[in-house]
């Protein structure tokens, strides 16, 4: 988002969301509050999309009197334009509606009405696809509540997906997961998935999520698949990557696995190649980047048992990486490569605290 002030009592701000960017000259009066706000979007076929999610915010909004209803209560114009006012100087100006849904507390009716008929979820704990409205919305649900409260940290996106960070709970610990959306032409959610970490507590939510759902989701879909059968030809690559980055001498990792970050350069070199042993070689699908974050979503393996994970790498003024997050799904393979790579550090000395793979005995 840009913004410049070009007078006293004017300030422009330029944005762009999912498809669509947009112009705003916002006029402040004597008080110093917002009196005159202008709008200009662009390209003409992303309105209608943008249309049909103010549709769906409409529904999932909650307004003070209790009701959606413009006759018994405001209406829906001035609802959305006291929320125009209230952020008009802030850069969050546009969250994905199921974030807006999600952060609102939006009834199951209302959240359903972001979502294509025919959505699919990658859950996190699961290491199939469940497709299908009713059951996709039942799954977030419970996830919400069980993890809950909810908050976002870090909202991003390219031309594929939106990427949303959060941070939750479970059992008491810290719980922490993104969550890509890949919208279709229309803009409703077509295809979620969820990676999370680290182990010990997302191990503490799969346990609460099958204790919720175990009835109603088949009982292979918690269970690893067969490997993926070997045809001879050697795994092809994307072509996307970046060359290697430096490590800053105080970096910090927080695995995927692991009960409690990774402090220092060493050490960290020491836990990261430990899982690459382990962990296939990574095809990498796609790279969000800025001079001090830079997010790679990749395709990978442990023992032959697919995986998909995102890098989430912080560069100090230096452009060195000191601070590194790695989320990976599914729940079961991640087991897979958690259980190697803590026998493979038994054996080499790496990683050998037992307090990195438990969970201290109270949060």
């Amino acid at each position: 988002m840009f913004e410049s002030k070009l007078e006293a009592r004017a300030t422009l701000l330029r944005w762009q969301g999912h498809k669509i960017e947009g112009l705003e000259l916002l006029a402040d009066n004597d008080d110093g509050l917002l009196s005159e706000r202008t709008v200009a979007y662009r390209p003409f076929p992303a309105l209608k999309i943008f249309r049909d999610r103010l549709i769906a915010l409409k529904a999932a909004a909650r307004l003070t009197c209790g009701t959606t209803s413009p006759e018994d209560c405001c209406s829906w114009r001035d609802s959305v334009d006291a929320s125009w006012r209230r952020h008009a100087r802030s850069t969050d100006m546009s969250r994905h509606p199921f974030r807006i849904a999600i952060e609102a507390g939006a009834s199951q009716e209302s959240f359903s009405k972001v979502f294509a008929p025919d959505v699919a979820i990658q859950a996190p704990m699961l290491t199939k696809p469940v497709r299908g409205l009713r059951d996709v919305v039942n799954i977030i649900g419970h996830a919400a509540k069980l993890a809950g409260p909810i908050q976002y940290t870090l909202e991003v996106r390219d031309a594929k997906q939106t990427i949303l960070f959060w941070s939750g709970d479970a059992g008491g610990y810290a719980l922490e997961a993104a969550t890509i959306l890949v919208d279709g032409d229309d803009g409703l959610i077509r295809e979620v998935r969820v990676l999370m970490r680290p182990w010990p507590v997302v191990t503490i939510f799969r346990d609460a999520m099958y204790k919720a759902l175990s009835a109603t989701v088949p009982q292979d879909y918690w269970e690893l698949q067969p490997k993926p059968a070997d045809n001879g030809k050697p795994r092809k690559f994307t072509p996307i990557a970046l060359k290697p980055i430096e490590l800053a001498s105080n970096m910090v990792l927080h695995s995927p696995m692991l009960a409690k970050s990774v402090h220092g350069k060493a050490e960290v070199e020491a836990a990261v190649g430990l899982a690459h042993e382990i962990q296939s070689a990574s095809s990498y699908t796609s790279i969000i980047a800025t001079p001090d974050l830079l997010i790679e979503l990749f395709d990978c393996d442990a023992d032959g048992y697919p995986m998909e994970g995102i890098w989430v790498q912080k560069l100090n003024e230096q452009g060195q990486i000191y601070d590194l997050t790695v989320y990976l799904r599914p729940y079961p393979a991640v087991t897979v490569l958690r259980n190697m790579t803590k026998d493979l550090g038994k054996k080499k000395g790496v990683l050998a605290a037992q307090n990195y793979w438990q969970l201290p005995k109270s949060a």
